[in-house]
Parts: C-alpha cells; sequence; structure tokens
C-alpha cells in the first residue's frame, strides 16, 4: 500500500511540474495583438504555396520561412491582457522577426479560411493574436494552429533561431527526481 502511495504521490508531483510549465508571457512585454490582414484557403501548406499567397496580396517579393516546430504546443499565454481578450504569443526567438507573419490552422467552424495573414507591430520578436478576435471576427482555441510562418518582405533574411524551453524540461526533470527521492524514502522505512 505504502509503495503505491508513493509512486501516485510521484506522478502527481510531475503532473504538477508538467502543469507548472505551462508557457506565460505578460502583456507588457508583448504590449498589443499584431493586426489581422487578411486570410485565404489555399490549395496546400507548403511554404511555396504560403509564399506566393504573401507575395500576390503584398505585392512585393519576400523572404518567407515556415518555422517548423510553431504548432500550439509553442504558443504562450498573454498574463495581464485587456478585458475580453484571449492573448497568444509566439516568440521568433529574435528582437527583429518578420514584419509580417502566416498563422495556419486547422478546420475552424464558421469559415473555410485555413491561412491568416497578420501585421506584426510592436514587439518583433513575437507574433501576438487574439483568440477571441481571430482573423475576421473568428474564436479559435490555440490548439488549432498548426505553424506559423515568418515574412520578411523586400526579400530580406529572415533570422530565425530556435527558441529555449525556458528551463520547464530542467523542471519537470528535478520535479520527477524529487517524487523518486521521496518514494525511496519512504520505501526504506
Amino acid at each position: 500500500m505504502k509503495r503505491l502511495a508513493c509512486v501516485l504521490g510521484g506522478v502527481a508531483v510531475v503532473a504538477f511540474a508538467a502543469n507548472a510549465s505551462a508557457g506565460t508571457i505578460a502583456y507588457t512585454t508583448v504590449v498589443q495583438a499584431d493586426t489581422y490582414v487578411t486570410a485565404a484557403n489555399l490549395a496546400d501548406s507548403g511554404a511555396a504555396t504560403e509564399e506566393a499567397w504573401v507575395e500576390t496580396f503584398l505585392g512585393t517579393n519576400v523572404t518567407y520561412e515556415q518555422l517548423s516546430n510553431s504548432g500550439a504546443s509553442k504558443w504562450l499565454q498573454v498574463t495581464g491582457d485587456p478585458t475580453g481578450t484571449d492573448l497568444y504569443a509566439y516568440d521568433f526567438g529574435v528582437a527583429n522577426g518578420g514584419d509580417y507573419f502566416v498563422v495556419k490552422t486547422g478546420n475552424i467552424a464558421g469559415t473555410s479560411f485555413e491561412h491568416f495573414l497578420y501585421n506584426n507591430l510592436i514587439s518583433l520578436q513575437y507574433a501576438v493574436i487574439d483568440l477571441n478576435n481571430f482573423g475576421p471576427n473568428l474564436v479559435i482555441e490555440v490548439g488549432k494552429v498548426s505553424h506559423v510562418g515568418e515574412v520578411n518582405p523586400g526579400g530580406g533574411t529572415p533570422t530565425q533561431f530556435s527558441v529555449p524551453d525556458g528551463g520547464a524540461t530542467v523542471l519537470m526533470l528535478g520535479a520527477a527526481l524529487s517524487g523518486l527521492g521521496i518514494a525511496r524514502r519512504f520505501m526504506r522505512r
């Protein structure tokens, strides 16, 4: 019985650590939501198709990078945001991310659009979207985000770097080791 309690206690500690590591960012860091520009339903989600759509809409050549590992789990919930908003931010990993960005989603009820173009405003390091007013007045969940594309008009070169996980892995490892240590101590009694 003690062994089962220790194992369950260890699992609870790891689960708590996983919840505690959910990414957040302060509204004062991102300053405001970025501006929705347009939406489309493209034939496919390939980088070349998305780049051609953005170039046609903006009327200029762009450098486009479809960012791998930029789905829903990489978005940070914005804390302290204005009432009535549900802001999420994606960290480009550099101080000057793209001037525009594309958000590709899965199917959303109420629209056939899956590609959304935003103008990146004040804090270029972050793509900031309001899930309560997503694109053309849609409400979505962050889990619908498939990937992000960084857009630099004029053919500028994107400077993309991977974003560290902010210590979440270390926190979870530490919690798991603590749980095992506690379990071992109780098993010795």
